[in-house]
């Protein structure tokens, strides 16, 4: 074997030594020596005792041994950083590699040489003759843990602070000089110093000595700060703020100047006022979170002291300082004048320079400055001024390339030299000795210039220039250059744009199409893309040949093929090879040979993508977990992405032309923790409410309905053409041949082995019908039971209610549905017991998506990784036998399915009775007769009917309407029958609701525009103009006899298309922007709330523990549950059912079963002695009332307790669950698809949760309540009459509710006012009340000099007017019109704003009270309950939904409660925004109540300016106040939060990091 000329070792930074050397040049030798400067390195290369060392022959070799071999861990102990170095003996070394191969590393070429191998060796030049090393200086290998960011700490810098980080001073405004080279050479204390950072991506910067990121990446110049000598004080604008061309006096600067003396400069409160607060205001600074929060209420704190002082009532003189006892005038700054300006004079002047200001700030004693809301240890007061402007390294404003290919300066650098200029214009100013003003002018033009660099886009500052900037679409426009703050803010800004997103590569985005024979966790990749995007693969010994495979086919272009290879593996030190298809034409035998043999253990081969590597499928907006998931891709000859359509309902994608993302996985890591995490298989539970979010879906769930369901109008039935029946129960069967045919197409896959294997049915169940021809048949609910079978999982028992009503065949031979006591339907119950079917009809609750009633069973058996491994293949051949039953039974729809004449004279008889109605309540107000109407059928309601007459009579027609809309269902199901296609799609939930039957069968019912039906359109009371003038009548008003299937008549189709428009533009401009912002907002206030090793829910931001147990029993919010409160629709608790199936009593019965012979309790002591006690109380208190009742013996007693067990522990929460985010993420995505509802169902009215209410809630507002409630309930011993009173006192009563007639007499300036006395008995109004009333109110109107009056009436008298004489003040000819109006609108009794009320009887309250219920919650309502009424009320049990007065009232606790209770109504009542976990709802509250008092969610609140985290509060919106309060407080940052984290580049302390 050759010698060894040369081979690669490895060499630390500080085994180089410089050393000088005589040489002679190698050109000429016979030159003198002559001295130089040479490196050096004494190498000692040794292998132990032996005589022989392997050493690597190429430098990816070298560093895939240095990094991964287990022989090299000596290397990697003794050092951090390596430099390779390639080293050329004087004398080439025998090759000991034959002798020695078993010293060869498996996996490794290199050579063996004899150690010890000694020597002092230079580094080597051209020409040098050997010994000598070379090495490349810019190629380290770092073995050393990647360093983190451990804490960001807000200050605002000193002038010797900035100096201090500057490494050059900016004294030249202009930045490139032109020169020979490409580009143009930086000026020398220029805005582009190259001292700053290096310009170009190649360059050396002249201060690191550094390249820029290209040439050497992770190792390279991070830039460098310079600055700008302002030669005076500046005041940074950051602490000034902006209002009205004004300083904000709640700024920094502001609020120090105007609360500090100017004389004797301390803080102006009381010495014993500063000491009784000292320690709440220091607790903000230890405890708050230092942030524009806490600096807020540090000002809330004193501002009633401060007032006594600066603004104090007369006589005490204003602003006399309580310390040196003198005058202290108010200042103000003017963006006009840009000066300081005095309220009186001061040092004989009424004006102070920056300087002046800068010298009373330094001052201020550090004790007085925490009061200022400054923290002195990191912030003085003085340090708001800039005296030098700290210029930002080069780096972080490149150059930028224009259009016509020319560069441009960023827009900062142009900023920065126009402070330069201004700061010039001074000095020359100065050196000249020219006036004052005129240096006064020129500091103005600096401070302008200097407010410009933090804020370029501000009209009080106006714009120091523009750039153009294009947009997508090629156009473009001039816009203002971008300061520092507006980088930072907005959407585009570098936070949300930048630090929190990035763009990346290897995504496939097209248009989706559905292709049912994809498993579910497959997505149909298209082969171009999978050609186009690649996967690193390591070479090993056990697919070595494989991957040299895919090498080949790149020599041929054949799919699949290597793209390029990393020879250092991972490193990525080395360029990676990438193949030249053009010279690989012309390649030799025995080049491909040597290229296939350098394909060896260690290497990273990217080949394309290949079936079974792992995606991120994700459709845009992501509103919650399963919006993004792992698949597996599974290349297709298609042009679109594709996935099997069970998977639709998670993603809400349809196939109308939704696009999706494919993110293509790039690395090992990620690739493990997608399987672990995000596959779809381990995430088919909804993590918003614990239900299946993939099983069955429209047709796959009508199929399997078809399969169960009974038509007894086709009983006793067979086709012998399509070989399908109906047994005399009217269950369908099929034949032999037909249920072969059905079993045909039904599949799943086995997942986990290397080969892709299926699992097929190949079996039939046994026969459980004959045909009429004697052959066996069998029954849908069979060929479903079968699956169990074949899927081993006939454990499987479930019992819940389903929606099928049931029916019986009369005397008469036909078929109706059965209606209980009440008139309401009886829902047939479905019984699954032991895998099979013995009861009920399968619909979307038994294995729907949102439902899934026996996967429950699924979990509790086989434990939730294993059990949803065996979801997903039942999910598969369900799907597909649902699809199945549609080909063998058929399932059409037609306009006679949905058309039915027969019953249309039981709907007009329905729709006259119902417009009737209307007519008359619309009637009766026409004509004032709405009291007497009330009276006669309503009389409960009166004092609501006088409040709100129009809201009473809307409330009348709701109801009137609903019970005509709900009564059409009854003739038209009857007439139908369970066979009607339009039946079978709403009763299977496949599709559509009792409302489509409805409007497409019956009639559209009544158009409603929000509240409220049409009433106005051309005038007031009339929509369109051929309506009569005046019209009641209802169809002019909306109530619609036509269906979409008889249609309509073009009124009514117009009256219905408003509505729908109307709901459309409301969903697409109002409730979906509010719901996604709002969504945004509670993720990133609740992204730090994590499951910690406790499961405690902690907040990584502060630390503390915020929920001692999760959701207070421990469970995931996504533990399983079905769609019926009998398998625990509201998971509550653990999910029971399946463990009740499981175990029996004494005599043989499940415990899902009644057993009659049990007649006493099991042995509770044994049940709770075995019970761990993680099980929560009230799962405990189901599983004892249950036992309480059935007798088991003591060893089944034991068996179900540790069972339990077992089972709870697998439902508890993960530990490292993101339950915050979870829960903000989750309570967004039904809130914007409650918004995407709204025109389905084109204006017809409907009661649902409230955006708007639930996004007053998390944000905690105190503006007014957009849905206020107030239930209060009367003490046991008052009587009706008692709160009838109470209920007349707080209904607000106006003027209008009590003139009868207002009439005048013009001649004489005569108003009559008319009172109606029985509306004032109503209200319990007495005359004598009135009348003063009428006075007060014209008092008030004279003298707000509107007119004069005099009263001519000297009391009420029924039936008699009163009578004024109105006079005009002036010449106003409405003066009579101006009376009336302050008569009318006046308010005569009861509470501002409480109209809609009236009262409960005992029987309807859940404590059996008397009980007032009222729209309305203000706080005067709320204490005047409680100081008019103690003897009538019983606060205890009053319930309101205005939370701040409850906080203050009851204290926090109580509101807490209180917050629970209506976040749990607005997202889980019927008609509410969306099912949604209450162990969310708990970490919310808990959230909101983790300081001691309710903190708002919203960016007013923790998730901005509240956030104790000024990287995750800047994240929102509020970058300059939350900038401001970080700095002026002195906010640390621990950078422990998720969004801080992922700035920063740190992993957050999350799943598998979750903190302890």
């Amino acid at each position: 074997m050759e010698d060894v000329g040369s081979f690669y070792w490895y060499a630390r930074p500080d085994q180089f030594e410089t050393r000088v050397v005589e040489i002679a040049d190698s050109a000429r030798p016979e030159s003198e020596l002559r001295e130089v400067e040479r490196v050096f390195i004494d190498l000692d290369i040794r292998n132990g005792r032996s005589k022989h060392r392997w050493v690597p022959k190429s430098r990816a070799e070298a560093i895939r041994y240095l990094m991964h071999h287990e022989d090299a861990a000596g290397l990697r102990k003794a050092g951090e950083k390596y430099y390779l170095i390639e080293i050329h003996p004087e004398e080439p070394l025998p090759n000991l590699s034959e002798k020695h191969e078993k010293s060869i590393p498996k996996g490794y070429r290199g050579v063996v040489i004899p150690v010890p191998f000694t020597e002092s060796i230079m580094r080597g030049v051209r020409r040098d003759p050997t010994p000598k090393f070379t090495y490349d200086p810019k190629k380290i290998v770092s073995l050393e843990p990647e360093k983190e960011i451990s804490s960001l700490n807000m200050t605002v810098l000193s002038p010797d602070e900035i100096l201090d980080i500057s490494v050059v001073e900016i004294d030249q405004f202009e930045s490139l000089i032109e020169s020979t080279a490409k580009m143009p050479r930086p000026v020398d204390g220029g805005p582009m110093d190259a001292r700053m950072g290096s310009l170009n991506l190649q360059d050396i910067c002249p201060t690191c000595e550094l390249s820029g990121p290209k040439l050497a990446p992770g190792i390279y110049c991070q830039g460098h700060f310079g600055h700008i000598d302002l030669v005076v004080s500046i005041p940074n604008y950051v602490f000034l703020g902006e209002e009205g061309r004004k300083a904000r006096g709640n700024y920094p600067i502001m609020e120090t100047l105007n609360k500090s003396c100017l004389n004797c400069k301390r803080v102006m409160l009381p010495q014993e006022t500063i000491d009784f607060y000292r320690g709440a205001v220091l607790s903000e600074f230890e405890n708050g979170g230092r942030n524009h929060s806490s600096r807020g209420r540090i000002r809330d704190m004193l501002m009633k002291e401060f007032t006594k002082i600066l603004n104090p009532k007369a006589p005490t003189p204003e602003r006399i300082c309580p310390h040196c006892e003198k005058y202290s005038p108010k200042v103000s700054f003017s963006y006009r004048s840009r000066k300081f300006t005095l309220s009186a004079e001061f040092n004989g002047s009424r004006e102070l320079t920056f300087d002046q200001v800068v010298s009373i700030f330094e001052e201020i004693p550090n004790d007085d400055v925490y009061f200022l809301g400054i923290n002195p240890e990191t912030s003085r007061p003085e340090n708001m001024f800039f005296r030098y402007l700290p210029v930002i390294p080069n780096n972080a404003r490149p150059m930028r390339m224009r259009s016509d290919g020319q560069t441009e300066l960023d827009d900062l650098t142009q900023l920065y030299a126009n402070v330069v200029y201004a700061a010039s214009r001074i000095r020359e100013i100065q050196v000249r000795g020219q006036s004052l003003d005129r240096q006064q002018y020129a500091e103005g033009q600096l401070f302008i210039a200097v407010s410009r660099v933090i804020d370029n886009q501000n009209n009080t500052l106006g714009s120091a220039g523009s750039k153009t900037k294009y947009d997508y679409d090629g156009s473009s426009s001039q816009v203002s250059l971008d300061g520092l703050m507006n980088r930072l803010d907005g959407k585009g800004g570098r936070f949300r744009n930048n630090l929190q997103s990035k763009y990346v590569e290897s995504v496939g985005y097209s248009t989706v199409s559905p292709d049912p024979n994809l498993s579910i966790d497959e997505v149909g990749v298209p082969i171009k893309i999978c050609k186009e995007i690649s996967y690193p693969r390591m070479v090993t010994e056990e697919n070595i040949e494989e991957i040299r495979g895919y090498v080949r086919n790149m020599f041929d272009d054949v799919y699949p093929q290597a793209t390029y290879i990393n020879y250092d593996g991972f490193a990525g030190i080395e360029p990676a090879w990438k193949p030249n298809k053009f010279l690989m034409k012309n390649w030799t035998e025995e080049t491909k040979e040597n290229l296939l043999d350098g394909v060896i253990p260690g290497v990273v081969v990217h080949v394309n993508l290949m079936e079974g590597d792992i995606c991120l499928f994700n459709r845009a907006p992501s509103l919650h977990r399963q919006s993004i998931m792992a698949f597996r891709v599974r290349p297709m000859p298609a042009k679109t992405l594709s996935f099997n359509p069970t998977v639709c309902i998670p993603f809400n994608a349809d196939y109308d032309g939704d696009a999706m993302k494919a993110h293509f996985i790039q690395s090992e890591a990620a690739k493990a923790e997608a399987e672990k995490l995000m596959m779809l298989t381990k995430n088919i539970i909804h993590a918003r409410y614990g239900k299946l979010t993939v099983a069955t879906d429209q047709d796959q769930t009508s199929g399997l309905y078809l399969l169960t369901y009974t038509d007894k109008n086709r009983r006793n039935t067979w086709d012998e053409g399509t070989q399908l029946g109906y047994n005399d129960e009217g269950i369908p069967y099929v034949s032999k041949s037909l249920a072969l045919s059905c079993y045909s197409t039904v599949y799943s896959e086995i997942r986990g082995g290397k080969e892709r294997q299926y699992r097929t049915v190949t079996s039939l169940p046994e026969p459980d019908e004959v045909t009429p021809n004697g052959d066996p048949g069998y029954t849908g609910r069979s060929l479903f039971n079968h699956l169990f079978e074949i899927l081993d999982a006939k454990y499987v028992s479930a019992q819940f209610q389903g929606r099928t009503p049931v029916t019986k065949v009369n005397e008469d031979g036909t078929v109706s549905i059965v209606y209980d006591d009440k008139g309401k339907k009886v829902y047939e119950k479905v019984i699954i017991k032991d895998g099979k079917l013995l009861q009920g009809t399968l619909e979307k609750s038994a294995f729907g998506e949102g439902g899934a009633s026996i996967a429950p069973s699924f979990i509790y058996h086989e434990g939730y990784e294993a059990g949803q491994e065996k979801l997903v293949e039942f999910i598969e051949m369900a799907t597909r036998l649902g699809f199945a039953a549609h080909r063998i039974i058929g399932y059409t729809m037609g306009v006679d399915d949905v058309s039915e004449p027969e019953v249309q004279g039981k709907i007009d008889e329905l729709y006259e009775k119902c417009a009737q109605k209307i007519y008359n309540i619309d009637q009766a107000y026409a004509n004032g007769q709405l009291t007497n109407y009330v009276r006669q059928n309503t009389p409960e309601k009166m004092v609501t009917a006088l409040s709100d007459p129009l809201g009473y009579i809307e409330d009348q027609v709701v109801k009137f309407t609903s019970e005509f809309e709900d009564g059409l269902l009854r003739p038209i199901e009857e007439h139908q029958g369970s066979g009607n296609p339009m039946q079978i799609a709403v009763r299977s939930k496949a599709r559509g609701k009792d409302m489509n039957i409805r409007q497409m069968t019956g009639a559209f019912g009544q158009v409603r525009l929000g509240p409220r039906r049409v009433t106005f359109g051309l005038e007031p009371d009339r929509v369109l103009a051929h309506f009569p003038k005046g019209t009641l009548n209802p169809k002019h008003r909306g109530l619609t006899r036509g269906s979409y299937a008889k249609g309509m008549q073009p009124t009514e189709y117009f009256m219905t298309s408003i509505a729908g428009r109307r709901a459309i533009i409301e969903s697409g401009q109002g409730n979906i922007a509010q719901s996604g912002y709002l969504e945004r907002k509670m993720i990133k206030a609740l992204e730090s709330c994590v499951v910690n090793q406790r499961r405690q829910v902690v907040n990584l931001r502060t630390g503390r523990v915020i929920s001692p147990v999760v959701g207070d029993d421990g469970l995931a919010p996504y533990h399983i549950r079905g769609a019926d409160n009998n398998v625990n629709k509201d998971g509550y608790t653990i999910t029971l059912q399946p463990l009740f199936f499981e175990f029996q009593c004494k005599h043989g019965l499940s415990l899902m079963e009644s057993c009659e012979k049990c007649k006493k309790s099991s042995d509770l002591s044994t049940f709770f002695a075995n019970l761990d006690e993680k099980v929560s109380e009230t799962t405990r208190k189901v599983v004892e009332s249950k036992l309480a009742f059935r007798e088991m013996t003591k060893p089944n007693v034991k068996k179900l307790a540790k069972r339990l067990n077992d089972y709870y522990e697998d439902s508890l929460c993960r530990i490292g669950e993101a339950i915050g985010a979870t829960a903000g993420a989750c309570i967004g995505e039904p809130a914007t698809q409650a918004a995407l509802r709204t025109f389905h169902f084109a204006g017809a009215a409907q009661k649902q949760g409230d955006i708007n209410r639930l996004k007053q809630i998390l944000e905690y507002t105190k503006l007014s309540n957009a849905a206020p409630e107030t239930v209060v309930r009367f003490k046991e011993d008052v009587t009706e009459e008692e709160a009838n009173m109470v209920l007349s006192l707080l209904a607000e009563v106006k003027g209008s509710q009590l003139v009868k007639l207002v009439s005048y007499d013009t001649e004489n300036n005569l108003i009559m006012v008319q009172f109606d006395f029985k509306a004032m008995g109503t209200f319990r109004i007495s005359p004598d009340i009135v009348y003063r009333q009428v006075i007060d109110a014209l008092d008030s109107a004279a003298e707000a000099r509107l007119f004069t009056y005099q009263a001519l009436s000297e009391r009420l008298i029924p039936e008699e007017p009163l009578t004024f004489k109105i006079e005009s003040v002036g010449s106003s000819p409405s003066v009579l019109l101006y009376a009336k109006e302050t008569i009318v609108g006046s308010t005569f009794n009861g509470i501002a704003g409480v109209r809609d009320i009236q009262l409960g009887q005992p029987e309807t309250d859940a404590y059996g009270r008397f009980h007032i219920v009222m729209q309305a919650a203000s706080a005067s309502l709320l204490n005047t309950l409680s100081k008019l009424f103690p003897g009538l009320l019983d606060m205890s049990l009053l319930e309101t939904n205005n939370h701040v007065w409850i906080e203050k009232n009851f204290g926090l606790e109580a509101a807490l409660g209180n917050v629970y209770r209506e976040l749990d109504s607005q997202m889980n009542m019927s008609g509410g925004i969306g099912e949604y976990d209450m162990r969310y709802i708990r970490t919310i509250v808990d959230c909101m109540g983790e300081y001691g008092n309710i903190k708002s969610l919203g960016p007013q609140g923790m998730s901005g300016r509240d956030n104790p985290s000024i990287l995750g509060g800047m994240s929102i919106q509020y970058v300059k106040d939350i900038l401001h309060g970080g700095a002026t407080m002195g906010n640390r940052d621990p950078i422990r939060g998720v969004t801080e984290s992922i700035v920063v580049g740190k992993t957050p302390k999350i799943g598998d990091f979750a903190p302890e």
